[in-house]
C-alpha cells in the first residue's frame, strides 16, 4: 500500500547516500534495499555504465539469474539489436523511465523479442530507470515483477523520477571517492591479460586475466561467475563488434577492457590498467569539472607547481588558483594533497614522483 510518509523518508535517505563512503557495489545494494521499500519488485538489477559508451561496467542483481542463455540474450537486445527500451535510446529522450511488458502488442520484431525475453524469465513487466546527469548516463536499473503481478502505478513511477537525480549523484560520488588499497597485477610477472570467449563462455584465460576478472567480479553481486562487464564486451565481440570501455575493480583500480571479434561467434578480450587518457575524462565528468579545470587537475597530478601549470596552460598564476579553488570545491577537498590522496589515489598516488612518459602517464620504477 502506498504511503507518502514512507516515500518521503526513503527519498531523504537516498539523497544522503552521496555523502557516505560506500563502494559502488555496496551503494547499489543499499539503493536497491531502499527503493524496494517504496517500489517493491520481484527481481531487480542496478548497474553502472561507462558514460562514454553507455555500456554496463558493474551490476548487482536480486532474484535474477542472467549469466546463462538469458544473460546473453539481454546483452544482445541491449547492445546489438538495440531493442525498445535500451538505455542508450532512453538517453536521447526526456523521461528517465520506461515500462516494458511481456504482453504488450508487438509493434515490431524487436518488440516481440523483448516480450519473449521477459516471458522466458517468468516476468510480466520490467520498469527501466536511466540514471543520468545532463546528457551523460552513469547507470541504469531494471525493476521486474512476475507475470500476473500488479503494474507499476503512477505513484511509484513518480517517486522513481523524483529520486533518480539523488541516486545518480551518489553513483558519481562513489566512482571518485570509494578507493581502498589497490592489488597490483604486474604484467611483467603475470603476463598479458587476455580472454578468448564464445558468447559469454570463457574458452581460455591467462593468469593476469583471471586475477583482473576476480577483482571485477567482486564488484558484481547476484550475477553468477562472469563479471557483468565481461559479459557485455564478450557479446559485442561475438556479434562482430569491437569495443573499448573503462571499468573499475572492487579495489578501486581503473582498467581499460577491449574486445574484438575472432569469427564464428568468438571474440578476444584484453584487460589493461588504465592511464590518464582513459580515466581523467571520466573522473572529471563525475566531479563536473570544466575542460580547463580538468587540464589543471591533470597538471596537479603530475606534481606541477602553480607557476609550472600557468606556463604549461598559458594562464596567469591567479587564474590557475581560481581554477584550483573550483576543482577543490567540486571534489570536496581543501588542498592538492587531498585531491591526490582522496580522489585520485587509486590511479595516481602510488606513482607520484616517478618520471612521466610520452603518453602522460607515470613510467614504471627501474626496479620493477
Amino acid at each position: 500500500m502506498w504511503s507518502d510518509l514512507r516515500a518521503d523518508r526513503i527519498a531523504a535517505e537516498l539523497a544522503g547516500l552521496a555523502a557516505r563512503e560506500l563502494t559502488t557495489a555496496a551503494l547499489l545494494c543499499t539503493v536497491d534495499e531502499l527503493v524496494d521499500q517504496v517500489v517493491p519488485a520481484d527481481a531487480s538489477c542496478w548497474s553502472t555504465f561507462d558514460p562514454a559508451t553507455t555500456m554496463l561496467t558493474s551490476a548487482v542483481g536480486r532474484n535474477i539469474e542472467e549469466h546463462g542463455a538469458e544473460g546473453v540474450r539481454f546483452m544482445e537486445l541491449e547492445y546489438v539489436v538495440q531493442a525498445p527500451g535500451h538505455y542508450r535510446g532512453m538517453l536521447s529522450g526526456r523521461d528517465p523511465l520506461v515500462v516494458l511488458r511481456a504482453d504488450a502488442p508487438a509493434m515490431s520484431d524487436a518488440h516481440a523479442l523483448v516480450g519473449e525475453h521477459l516471458a522466458a524469465m517468468g516476468l510480466g513487466q520490467e520498469l527501466r530507470l536511466l540514471l543520468r546527469h545532463n546528457d551523460t548516463s552513469w547507470g541504469g536499473a531494471g525493476l521486474m515483477r512476475r507475470t500476473g503481478a500488479a503494474p507499476f502505478d503512477d505513484d511509484e513511477q513518480r517517486f522513481l523520477r523524483h529520486v533518480t537525480p539523488s541516486i545518480t549523484t551518489a553513483i558519481r560520488a562513489s566512482l571518485v571517492r570509494s578507493v581502498v588499497a589497490p592489488v597490483a597485477v604486474d604484467p611483467l610477472v603475470h603476463g598479458p591479460a587476455v580472454v578468448v570467449v564464445s558468447g559469454t563462455e570463457m574458452l581460455e584465460t591467462t593468469p593476469a586475466a583471471r586475477r583482473w576478472l576476480e577483482l571485477l567480479g567482486a564488484g558484481d553481486r547476484g550475477h553468477g561467475p562472469v563479471p557483468a562487464i565481461l559479459t557485455a564486451v564478450a557479446v559485442a565481440a561475438s556479434n562482430g563488434r569491437t569495443v573499448t570501455q573503462r571499468a573499475r575493480t572492487v579495489d578501486g583500480t581503473w582498467l581499460v577492457v577491449r574486445s574484438a571479434p575472432l569469427g564464428e561467434r568468438r571474440g578476444i578480450v584484453t584487460i589493461d590498467e588504465a592511464g590518464p587518457p582513459d580515466v581523467v575524462a571520466l573522473l572529471s565528468a563525475a566531479l563536473g569539472l570544466s575542460a580547463r579545470e580538468t587540464d589543471v587537475a591533470v597538471e596537479v597530478l603530475r606534481g606541477s607547481s602553480t607557476k609550472e601549470i600557468a606556463a604549461a596552460l598559458h594562464l596567469s598564476a591567479y587564474t590557475v588558483q581560481d581554477h584550483l579553488k573550483r576543482v577543490f570545491e567540486k571534489a570536496g577537498v581543501n588542498s592538492r594533497r587531498e585531491l591526490i590522496a582522496d580522489v585520485f589515489f587509486g590511479v595516481y598516488a602510488p606513482r607520484l614522483g616517478q618520471p612521466v612518459t610520452a603518453d602522460g602517464f607515470f613510467a614504471p620504477d627501474a626496479g620493477d
